[in-house]
C-alpha cells in the first residue's frame, strides 16, 4: 500500500518487479493487510478505522455477487466492518484463521474483535485494557490473571509506555491451525484462547515480568508416521508384527518484545523446571548507546547503567565456570559483584570452604571465611526473589552472618539446597563447567572442609 495515498498496488513477484495493477478503496493510507487463502479474498486496515474486504482478481468489494457461496453480504453497511470507526480507534493487527471463516483484529482501543468472514459480523469481544487487568486483579474467579502487586506495577508502567510508542503497531497474532486458538500478545503474556468455546486456555511467558511481547508466530510441525516392522517370538512360531509409530515434534512460538533487540523462542520444554535459567543465549552486539555507555568518563569507567553484567567466567586452577547472573531480580548483589571481579578484588582468591554433596564457597581475600566487604564497604542487605530459589545444583548464592550481612563471599551449590531460600541471596546459575564445580567439590580437605591443596580463583571476567 502507499504511505501517503490510500491506493494499494498489487504484484506477481515471479513474473515482473512492476505492479499489475492497483486500486483505492479506503479513505486513508492501509497500513495492515492479510490475504484469505480459503475464501480467496483480502482484508486491508486503514488507520482512520476502515476495514475492507476486497477480490484480488477484481480489485472490487468482496459481496455474495462476486464470491458467491463465500460472502453472505452484498452491502458493507450489512456488516460490523465500520465498528472501528464508529468507536474512533483503528486496528493494530489483523489474523484469519486458516479455515478463512474468522478474522481477528486488535485495535488500539486495547480490544480484540473477532469478526464472521462470509457475514462480516462481529462474533466475540475481548477487553484488554488497563481498566480490565486492574478489576481482575481482585477478582478471585480470575486467579489465571492473577500476578504479584509489584509485578503489576512494573507491567502496568510498561502498558502506559507502550501505548503511547511506535512499537505498538508491531503487534501481531495467529491462529492455530485448527482455526480454534488464537494466540496473540497481551499485557500479562502470550495469551492462547479457544475462539469456540471463549476458555483462556494458556498464557505462556508469563513468568517473564519484564518483557511485554508485541509480535507473535506460530509454527506448527505435523506429525509424521513411521513404519517398523518387529519379529516376536512366541515358543515355535515366529511372529512378525508391523507396528505404526507416530513421530511427534515439538510446536514453537516464535515472539519479539517492546524495546529488546532479541527474538524468543516458546516450546513445551521450554517451561519445564530446570530449563528456564539454561536457555538464554546472549549473542547480540551492545547497542549504540551502551558502546557510548561504556566509554571511560571522568567520573567512572562504568556508566552506573551497566555495572552489572549480564554473564560472568570464573577462571580457576581446575577450569572455567560459566555463569549467568541476574542483575534485574536482585541488582544490587550482581553490582556488588559484578564490581568486585572488574576491580580485580576476587583475583587469587582460594575456595576456603568446600563440602561434598554440598557447595563450593570463595570470595574471601583472607582465605578462611572470616574477610571480605563490599563495595560500598561494610555488608549489604539481602534481595530475595521468588523466582530464585535454591532448588537445584549449581546455584550462586551469597554467603552471610546472618540477614542483610552480606559482603565479598559467594557459593555454588552441588546439590538442592531448599533450606537456604530466603537466608541467601541466589543471583546466578551455572550454566557451562558443571564439571569443574563437580572437581573442585571432590578435592580432599581437612576438618575445617578447606582444601587440603589450595584451589585458587584465577579471576573473573563480566560481560555484559
Amino acid at each position: 500500500s502507499a504511505k501517503e495515498t490510500p491506493e494499494i498496488f498489487l504484484y506477481k513477484p515471479t513474473l515482473s518487479s512492476e505492479s499489475v495493477g492497483s486500486f483505492s478503496l479506503h479513505m486513508a493510507p492501509a497500513h495492515l493487510l492479510r490475504f484469505n487463502a480459503a475464501l480467496d479474498v483480502c482484508v486491508s486496515a486503514d488507520k482512520d478505522g476502515g476495514l475492507e474486504v476486497w477480490c484480488t482478481d477484481s480489485y472490487q468489494r468482496a459481496t455474495r455477487d462476486n464470491r458467491m457461496g463465500k460472502i453472505r453480504y452484498s452491502l458493507k453497511s450489512e456488516t460490523d466492518h465500520f465498528e472501528l470507526a464508529k468507536v474512533k480507534t483503528y486496528a493494530l493487527a489483523l489474523a484469519v484463521a486458516p479455515d478463512g471463516q474468522l478474522l481477528a483484529v486488535l485495535s488500539a482501543d486495547s480490544t480484540l474483535r473477532i469478526f464472521r468472514f462470509t457475514t462480516g459480523k462481529i462474533a466475540k469481544v475481548y477487553l484488554e485494557t488497563v481498566d480490565m487487568y486492574e478489576t481482575a486483579q481482585n477478582d478471585p474467579q480470575r486467579r489465571a490473571l492473577h500476578v504479584d502487586a509489584l509485578d503489576f506495577e512494573h507491567r502496568l508502567a510498561a502498558e502506559k509506555e507502550l501505548s503511547k510508542a511506535r512499537g505498538r503497531a508491531w503487534q501481531t497474532m495467529s491462529f492455530d491451525e485448527s482455526s480454534n486458538f488464537l494466540v496473540y500478545p497481551s499485557m500479562l503474556g502470550i495469551k492462547i484462547v479457544n475462539v469456540k468455546d471463549n476458555r483462556l486456555c494458556r498464557i505462556i511467558g508469563k513468568p517473564e515480568h519484564s518483557l511485554r511481547f508485541l509480535a507473535v508466530a506460530v509454527y506448527q510441525a505435523k506429525a509424521q508416521k513411521r513404519k517398523a516392522t518387529t519379529t516376536v517370538i512366541l515358543g515355535k512360531n515366529a511372529k512378525t508384527q508391523e507396528n505404526k509409530e507416530e513421530s511427534r515434534m515439538d510446536s514453537v512460538i516464535v515472539a519479539s518484545a517492546f524495546k529488546k533487540n532479541r527474538v524468543y523462542f516458546f516450546t513445551a520444554d521450554s517451561q519445564k523446571e530446570g530449563l528456564v535459567d539454561l536457555r538464554d543465549v546472549f549473542n547480540e552486539k551492545p547497542s549504540k548507546e551502551e558502546q557510548e555507555a561504556l566509554a571511560p568518563s571522568a567520573s567512572s569507567a562504568i556508566a552506573p547503567s551497566l555495572r552489572s553484567g549480564r554473564t560472568a567466567t570464573i577462571f580457576t586452577t581446575m577450569g572455567d565456570i560459566f555463569i549467568r547472573l541476574f542483575p534485574q531480580e536482585c541488582p544490587k548483589t550482581v553490582e556488588n559483584f559484578c564490581t568486585h571481579a572488574r576491580n580485580g578484588y576476587y583475583d587469587q582468591c582460594i575456595f576456603h570452604r568446600v563440602i561434598k554433596g554440598f557447595m563450593i564457597q570463595t570470595g574471601d581475600p583472607n582465605g578462611d571465611g572470616t574477610g571480605g566487604e563490599s563495595i560500598w564497604g561494610g555488608d549489604f542487605e539481602d534481595e530475595f526473589h521468588r523466582a530464585l530459589k535454591h532448588d537445584r545444583p549449581f546455584t550462586v548464592s551469597m554467603a552471610n552472618a546472618g540477614p542483610n550481612t552480606n559482603g565479598s563471599q559467594f557459593f555454588i551449590t552441588t546439590v538442592p539446597c531448599s533450606w537456604l531460600d530466603n537466608k541467601h541471596t541466589v543471583f546466578g546459575r551455572v550454566v557451562q563447567g558443571m564439571d569443574v564445580v563437580t572437581k573442585i567439590e571432590n578435592v580432599a580437605t581437612n576438618v575445617e572442609d578447606k582444601p587440603k591443596q589450595d584451589v585458587k580463583l584465577l579471576t573473573i571476567k563480566v560481560t555484559s
